[in-house]
């Protein structure tokens, strides 16, 4: 097992699965709490043999199962325990080397996914980060950061190099724009390099600001696995329902908000394809399936007062909210006795709202644009 040296790119060292020193083909191990080490799996017993079709390239299914659960949950977690030692030692013994420090670095990452705190922040102290990936007060921070506070604000949206790398001016510019909320925070930059180890840790319990050129957001550390919170949120979030999922068959979801409690549920897959929002403990499914849905909307309700709109959307509801995503909504809301009536009213009031924000925006831009 090795760990990345840098911090530049996840998933870089390699990972290879082996039986009885033949490579297996077929198999992928981009897991969240192995994006930071590489490592060469070889099985050589019998019981093992099982888990490759009879080609002996392909696994199985269960094969597959078997091997995620045995890394995730046995291998790694000890493997991670018995290098520890050894790892100190060596700091210990060799002094200050960059490559040395940053693999240890990524170890602790590591660690951090696994819920392991086996690492010593002395070591840490001694390792800095570079300026666009973390700062604190527009300085660099160093890596003993990351894992002992227990409040980030994280900045994304913003225009990037092509490396998905924040461009120093914008950093700047967000940090002279938006200073009042980041001064005296510890910031992440994009955090495309930590998100594998913070989104076991941390949640999102507001959205301090979204649209205009970069979004920013509140990051909490949880206080255990299963810990649900709503989020507070700017207005201006609610026009990310402007943008449909990812994949036709699912909804998009957005952020379980403060407001509208009776539509947050549970994370759960249930198309197998539900893209959750970053650092989210819940979430509401979007009312709408498709864009050119809010284009028939907008259309719709064009000339109407804010009580023929409710009117045609309570006409309109089985439109927004199916009978299956109801039923989906109710099995998984988090609260146990949400009726039909409190799910269709918070859908109306979210819509509505979401049409408030929109026309606000068109407001603004024809304003803008008569200047």
């Amino acid at each position: 097992m090795w760990f990345n040296n840098d911090v530049k790119h996840i998933y870089g060292p390699s990972r290879r699965l082996l039986l009885r020193d033949v490579l297996v083909s077929n198999t992928s191990f981009n897991y969240y709490k192995t994006a930071y080490l590489g490592f060469e799996w070889d099985l050589c017993s019998q019981s093992t043999d099982q888990v490759v079709d009879l080609s002996r390239d392909n696994l199985t299914y269960n094969g597959r199962r078997w091997i995620t659960d045995t890394l995730l949950k046995e291998l790694l977690p000890d493997f991670l325990k018995l290098i520890n030692i050894d790892f100190l030692d060596r700091l210990k013994c060799e002094g200050y080397n960059d490559s040395l420090y940053m693999q240890y670095f990524n170890y602790c990452m590591t660690l951090f996914s696994c819920h392991l705190t086996l690492y010593n922040t002395e070591y840490l102290k001694s390792l800095e980060l570079p300026i666009y990936m973390a700062s604190y007060n527009q300085s660099k921070i160093t890596a003993d950061k990351i894992f002992t506070t227990e409040n980030l604000v994280l900045v994304t949206g913003f225009k990037t190099n092509g490396l998905n790398v924040i461009q120093e001016d914008e950093r700047q510019n967000i940090e002279r724009e938006y200073g009042h909320e980041l001064n005296d925070k510890l910031v992440i930059w994009g955090g495309s390099y930590f998100h594998n180890a913070l989104m076991f840790n941390f949640k999102c319990v507001e959205i301090l600001k979204y649209g205009n050129g970069y979004n920013v957001y509140h990051l909490k550390k949880k206080l255990t696995d299963g810990d649900i919170s709503t989020v507070k949120f700017s207005p201006d979030y609610l026009l990310s329902l402007d943008s449909p999922g990812i994949h036709k068959c699912s909804r998009r979801t957005i952020y379980g908000l403060e407001g509208y409690d009776s539509l947050i549920v549970k994370l759960n897959y249930i198309s197998g394809f539900e893209y959750f929002p970053d650092y989210s403990t819940c979430c509401i499914y979007s009312p709408f399936s498709e864009k050119r849905q809010i284009a028939k909307l907008v259309n719709d309700i064009d000339g109407k007062n804010e009580n023929e709109i409710q009117s045609y959307l309570h006409k309109h509801i089985n439109d927004y909210i199916p009978p299956y995503m109801m039923k989906i909504i109710k099995e998984y809301n988090i609260n146990d006795r949400v009726t039909e009536e409190q799910i269709v009213e918070g859908y109306i009031s979210l819509i509505c709202n979401f049409l408030h924000v929109k026309n606000s925006l068109k407001e603004s831009d024809v304003n803008n644009d008569c200047r």
